[in-house]
């Protein structure tokens, strides 16, 4: 049974004081009110040390593109740093450093099908 995620919780134990969360990563965070795990990111999470919480921050504050047929790819933008920057304020340095990576999703099952350190620019 693939794992599942509740960003709206993970949120609120992360960052116990109130962050800004912009209309664009509200609306994801009702679009994504629970995410589940395929197997194979469940393992590729723990080979390369990605959290759920940063899991979770690419889903809501990432730049997302399309990504074969039904999946979308979620990766972190210089525009979208800033937004996350302003929701989480100095909590950002906590996280920062550790957002390098890209999810693809599938949007209508709710499942993040892999997730990979970005090493790479993204082609346009």
């Amino acid at each position: 049974m693939p794992a599942a995620i509740t960003p709206s919780i993970l949120l609120q134990e992360e960052f116990p004081d109130e962050i800004h969360l912009s209309r664009r990563a509200r609306q994801r965070l009702a679009q994504f009110d629970r995410v589940s795990l395929s197997q194979h990111t469940e393992m590729r999470v723990r080979q390369r040390g990605i959290s759920e919480l940063q899991i979770v921050l690419m889903l809501l504050f990432g730049n997302s593109s399309p990504a074969g047929a039904a999946e979308r790819s979620f990766a972190l933008d210089q525009a979208s740093r800033h937004e996350l920057q302003r929701a989480l304020g100095d909590q950002y340095a906590r996280v920062c450093d550790r957002l390098n990576y890209y999810l693809i999703v599938n949007p209508t099952a709710k499942c993040v099908v892999t997730c990979c350190h970005r090493l790479k620019r993204p082609h346009r």
